[in-house]
């Protein structure tokens, strides 16, 4: 694979008049650290993706110029350009607030939808360039935002991961935080039904079963609400493959191990 250049986007922050349009350290700060969450969850959807580094690689002041570098050495660039030309469309879906319609899971929507919080507080504007892209985000473009997805598809199904954050009142819900995929997926349940199961469940690894519920080009669900849940034995309580051995001593039929193996991948009689 031939190498692509270091990926580069240039943000150009403008500070209100009341600071004569310098920008103020904490919305600063606070815009990059949004920005840096928003490339990570990014990263973190991409299957495969490469570690990437993010550098500063300009700076200016007065109105605040900040140029970070995107860097995956291990896949000559690729992931680091996936993961800017991303966020790029993240930043335009921001400006037309339509952060809703994009195609990234539940977290991801609500970091794109939060770079809008600096811009509420100080700052008047943020230019964010991609090589010969621009977007220009102005806090009037922000003053409302929605990440709520329309639901394209329901389908039952199971999901594995360990529960925490119980909340009970007006809107019941608890978050499944999976050890692959979305950081955690909220989900809706009857009180009456599973609350004694949920309490027990509370930071075990356990399996929910329930309607899941897609956005428009999502692989993983918005929102479960889930029907029933089954705490999964802890690791130390599992057979190992030592306590397996000798279990079932006929299943081979007589027949050594290497015959055994042989029959079944040639499928022989």
């Amino acid at each position: 694979m031939p190498e692509k250049p270091i990926a580069e986007v240039t943000f150009r922050l403008e500070g209100g008049r009341q600071d004569g349009g310098l920008v103020r350290a904490h919305d600063f700060v606070d815009w990059l650290e949004r920005v840096l969450l928003c490339m990570r969850r990014l990263e973190r959807t991409r299957t495969g993706s490469a570690e990437t580094v993010y550098r500063i690689a300009g700076l200016s002041s007065g109105s605040a110029v900040v140029t970070l570098e995107a860097a995956s050495d291990s896949d000559h660039h690729a992931t680091a350009h996936r993961v800017v030309d991303d966020f790029l469309a993240g930043a335009v879906a921001l400006s037309e607030n339509s952060v809703s319609k994009l195609p990234y899971d539940t977290e991801t929507r609500v970091a794109f939808a939060n770079l809008a919080v600096p811009l509420r507080r100080h700052l008047r504007a943020v230019t964010i360039s991609y090589g010969p892209r621009r977007v220009k985000i102005k806090p009037e473009q922000v003053a409302s935002v929605s990440t709520e997805a329309h639901v394209e598809s329901i389908s039952i199904s199971s999901y594995s991961g360990f529960i925490d954050a119980l909340n009970v009142h007006a809107d019941p819900v608890f978050y499944l935080y999976p050890t692959t995929g979305p950081t955690r997926i909220p989900c809706g349940f009857d009180p009456q039904l599973l609350l004694d199961d949920l309490r027990k469940a509370i930071r075990r690894y356990t399996t929910v079963f329930g309607a899941f519920e897609y956005s428009a080009n999502s692989a993983f669900p918005n929102r479960i609400v889930v029907e029933r849940v089954e705490v999964n034995p802890p690791e130390s309580d599992l057979p190992t493959l030592r306590s397996l051995y000798g279990a079932a001593p006929t299943l081979a039929g007589g027949r050594d191990s290497v015959s055994h193996i042989r029959q079944k991948r040639d499928a022989r009689p």
